[in-house]
């Protein structure tokens, strides 16, 4: 089909949409057409979007050795809305329903850009999340095991607070949110943990769960 890789991705706002705005290269071999280099903002409707709010996530790679007898592998956020918050008023312009973010070995998540935002001072990010995954392997009873962490019965709304930045006219802004994988699995009781076909498994029926998601909503911050 003589596609061109992608090099760029950025979840983009459009209207009551979600798109996913594709590669912007200097030129697609025979289409005959130009596209805007690739640090361009993207079109809309043949316009050039006026304002953009930006935010990334940032952690560490995995694997990470939480301790010397856990490895975390992989973390998903699943079933999430976020949104960019300030004195102006939330609307679809500034939110992103059923996002995800994924960190594992070889990836993490794409920054999201809302390129329609309306101007105003920017403050927090609300990030409300109704499903995690983290995969790895720990030590439990002497033993090496792989784990799962699945929890999504409860809605936990994290609102992070970033410096204030306003927004003008033809401008953009950038919040980089920090997440502390790690400190996700600390304090768990392996040894406590049911045990499922050799794999260690914590979900909502684990007691130890409510500590998990306190410990998720904490992981999120400027």
């Amino acid at each position: 089909m003589g596609m061109v890789p992608c090099l760029h991705y950025r979840m983009v706002m459009r209207g009551p949409l979600t798109l996913a705005a594709s590669c912007l290269l200097g030129a697609c071999p025979g289409g005959g057409e130009s596209n805007p280099p690739l640090d361009a903002p993207p079109m809309i409707d043949g316009t050039v979007p006026s304002n953009g709010v930006t935010i990334t996530f940032a952690a560490m790679d995995l694997p990470i050795d939480v301790t010397n007898k856990v490895t975390l592998e992989s973390v998903t956020i699943r079933t999430m809305t976020i949104r960019a918050l300030g004195d102006v008023a939330s609307d679809d312009r500034t939110t992103l329903e059923n996002a995800q973010l994924e960190w594992k070995s070889d990836g993490e998540p794409a920054s999201i850009t809302f390129d329609q935002a309306p101007t105003g001072m920017y403050s927090k990010v609300d990030l409300r999340i109704t499903k995690f995954e983290l995969r790895g392997t720990a030590e439990s009873r002497g033993d090496d095991h792989d784990f799962e962490i699945e929890g999504e019965s409860e809605l936990i709304d994290s609102v992070v607070d970033v410096p204030d930045m306003s927004l003008e006219s033809g401008g953009t802004v950038t919040f980089a949110v920090a997440v502390d994988l790690a400190s996700i699995c600390a304090g768990i009781n392996w040894n406590a943990v049911r045990q499922l076909d050799d794999k260690l498994k914590l979900d909502d029926d684990d007691p130890q769960m409510p500590g998990v998601r306190t410990r998720v909503d904490a992981a999120f911050r400027p």
